[in-house]
């Protein structure tokens, strides 16, 4: 799951198939498993803090999750706002 999980970012990104887009996400998660696994722990905190109201809680947390701007920088996209050192 670390290793797979951009995937669905790759097809939409890249416009490739759905065989291909697990070979680019390992190519793209190569290194950075330690970042994945924190990334998912978050988003598993975040999760189970939002459904806790009965679920109310999941429209202010889902935002919150950063997966598109984790795969816009692991491939070494410019994102707005952020001063590459």
């Amino acid at each position: 799951m670390l290793i797979f999980w951009p995937f669905s970012y790759v097809i939409v990104d890249r416009k490739v198939g759905v065989i291909e887009s697990f070979r680019i996400s390992r190519e793209l998660t190569r290194g950075n498993l330690m970042n994945c696994f924190i990334l998912g722990m978050a988003a598993f905190v975040i999760y189970t803090l939002g459904s806790a109201a009965c679920y109310v809680g999941l429209i202010f947390a889902i935002p919150l999750i950063v997966f598109a701007l984790t795969y816009c920088q692991m491939q070494g996209e410019a994102l707005a706002g952020v001063r590459r050192v």
